[in-house]
């Protein structure tokens, strides 16, 4: 089974926002702030890209 291009891409993506958004939200414990920063950072750095 091979991954495509754009799957991987937006995996790599995922994970460098998850990873972001935890360090500044780990302590607040506020999900849904948490996933709207995740949400917003994948679109900003899909159009960045």
């Amino acid at each position: 089974m091979k991954t495509s291009l754009s799957s991987s891409h937006y995996q790599n993506l995922a994970v460098a926002c998850i990873y972001t958004c935890a360090m500044k939200h780990f302590d607040t414990g506020d999900l849904e702030r948490f996933a709207n920063e995740i949400a917003a950072c994948m679109e900003k750095q899909d159009n960045a890209g």
